[in-house]
């Protein structure tokens, strides 16, 4: 019989080696699951983002990516609220390495994904201290649908990115606790960790909360107001590289948040409850998943889609708080969940309604979410082991990782192509105004104009005030040569928002193809003056004022594109030759 000592030992090396099994089955699973996304095209966001975007043309762009907002190539009048340079470093990379093949994208995608799940096992080990244990959780945390999102859709990889960081700047701040030693170390990693994340995304700003949470929960304070309080102070040099990150997103888009979206707050108040279980039953039950949903405002605190999950969550709130006071684990991994998805929440005051929700959102707080049914299904009674292990917990997981391996498997084709994209978004989200745009866009490109209408005029039903919808309407009316109605659709978009400058510009296009060159001088005019450094604005004012018989003005607006632009194309060289004679 083996001596306690011997016995200990033997079932420390035996839980390591079934641990690395579990994270090596994970990998392969969750990268076997993802593997006929490397097909798939470049969708939604992909096609400006990567494909025109001229800042991932060269690495002597690489300082702009921190100077402004990551739309800012396209739309540099717009003050943005999208400040995620290592992210748009990483697609800068991407594009040098790979030019613009989709299935290169899309396996650099999936390779991030595949360092989460390998961090989610080492922050779980520290966390439950068992590589088994670990294990489970890299599994159900790999092969998780609501990732589909993030993973399947190359700019999807904001997310995963973030993630990475957020769960190497955790697991460096325990290890600085448990090795003291090494704390300096551990320290700085944790920093340095921290700052990256938020570079790649705003959500990970919150980490230093949950880091206070661990802390208290686990006796190194007590918990009350004290030690909360010397918590805090304990993560101080996180506090003050989150508040040298907010100065820094603050000068780079000119303000913390902007926002163009004017719902009402009590609107928005009644209707996080529906959000919040929305996105609770995606977690533990993931099925009909889309880039869109149905989420109207909720607008009276009488209406049954505020009451039902209202209540629910008050249930699910006292049953939580019951179950986080029993052990530290449990109480961590529900902060973790509720913590990380608050960004999405607060975000409601500056998204639009079509916007307001989104697996992605789902990435990082999944973690908790598998931490916590890895916990629960510890807890019960195994009499016989399944492998070595026991039996209960590991048929557990391995049937839920088998459904959702399956559910991955399944959902991901529709991030096939824009079409069965935006197709699946208005199946799941009929009433979803942004996924008829979406699909109208996806119409036109393929020439099919009836739909096209038909499509957009049920967003705009659904919709008014949605302002890209109407801009997007326009564009595609002035594309099919519906001049006279494009230019009525941009007079609409620009009382919703007068400051846009490319509304302007379109409307001087419609009006110049009309032969209304006076107003169409107006229409240029006036997008010079709200994006005065946009090429070719100076030039279609230019040609306006030649079709008008004002040569010297003409001739001075072609002269201005010439010094803001060198490298115009020759149309601008040719219409001041064309006057010189």
């Amino acid at each position: 019989m083996a001596s306690p000592a011997t016995s200990s030992h033997h079932d420390l090396e035996s839980d390591v080696t079934s641990g690395r099994r579990l994270l090596l089955l994970a990998l392969l699973l969750t990268a076997f699951a993802y593997l006929a996304t490397v097909r798939f095209d470049f969708v939604y966001d992909d096609g400006p983002q990567i494909i025109n975007n001229p800042t991932l043309t060269s690495w002597k762009t690489l300082p702009t990516l921190f100077t402004g907002h990551s739309w800012k190539f396209l739309l540099p009048d717009w003050a943005g609220n999208y400040y995620r340079p290592i992210f748009m470093t990483w697609l800068l990379l991407n594009r040098k390495l790979f030019e613009s093949s989709p299935a290169a994208f899309h396996a650099t995608t999936i390779l991030v994904h595949l360092v989460v799940t390998w961090l989610a096992y080492l922050v779980a080990r520290l966390l439950l201290r068992s590589n088994v244990q670990a294990g489970y959780v890299a599994l159900l945390f790999g092969l998780h649908p609501v990732h589909i999102e993030s993973v399947a859709w190359v700019s999807g990889v904001t997310d995963p990115l973030m993630a990475a960081f957020v769960l190497a700047a955790f697991w460096a701040w325990i290890k600085a606790e448990r090795e003291p030693n090494q704390s300096g170390v551990y320290r700085g990693l944790t920093v340095l960790f921290y700052a990256a994340g938020c570079l790649c995304k705003e959500t990970a700003l919150f980490l230093p909360v949950v880091i206070v949470a661990h802390d208290v929960l686990r006796g190194q304070f007590e918990r009350d107001l004290k030690g909360l309080l010397r918590a805090i102070w304990d993560t101080l040099v996180l506090w003050i590289t989150a508040a040298a990150y907010l100065v820094v997103r603050s000068l780079a888009l000119r303000g913390l948040v902007h926002s163009d979206h004017h719902e009402p707050l009590a609107n928005i108040l009644l209707t996080i409850p529906t959000i919040i279980w929305g996105y609770m039953r995606r977690l533990v039950w993931p099925v009909r998943m889309s880039v869109f949903y149905d989420t109207p405002p909720v607008t009276s605190p009488l209406q049954w889609r505020f009451i039902l999950p209202f209540v629910a969550l008050i249930v699910a709130a006292v049953f939580a708080w019951r179950i986080g006071k029993r052990t530290r684990l449990t109480g961590l991994a529900l902060l973790w969940i509720l913590v990380f998805l608050a960004p999405a929440i607060l975000g409601l005051l500056a998204f639009p309604r079509g916007e307001w929700v989104h697996d992605r959102y789902l990435y990082l707080p999944s973690f908790g979410f598998c931490l916590l049914l890895v916990y629960a299904t510890a807890q019960l009674p195994s009499r016989r082991e399944l492998f070595g292990l026991p039996a209960t917990q590991t048929a557990i997981i391995l049937i839920v990782s088998a459904a959702m391996a399956l559910g991955t498997a399944y959902e991901e084709q529709y991030w096939a192509n824009e079409f069965m994209l935006f197709a699946r978004g208005t199946q799941v989200a009929p009433n979803s105004a942004l996924a008829k745009a979406h699909l109208a866009n996806d119409f036109f490109r393929r020439g099919d104009l009836e739909d096209t209408e038909r499509l957009y005029q049920e967003a705009l039903a659904l919709d008014p005030a949605n302002w890209k919808n109407h801009v997007a309407y326009a564009l595609m009316l002035y594309y099919s040569a519906q001049y006279e109605r494009a230019d009525a659709a941009l007079a609409k978009s620009e009382a919703m928002v007068p400051s846009d400058s490319n509304q302007y510009f379109y409307q001087g296009l419609s009006r110049f193809n009309l032969g209304h060159y006076s107003s169409a001088e107006q229409g240029f005019s006036a997008a010079i003056h709200f994006g005065p450094g946009r090429a070719r604005y100076h030039f279609w004012r230019g040609f306006s004022l030649e079709k008008q018989g004002r040569l010297e003005e003409a001739r001075a607006e072609y002269q201005q594109e010439l010094q803001q632009h060198p490298d115009s194309d020759t149309l601008v060289r040719e219409r001041l030759q064309a006057l010189a004679h």
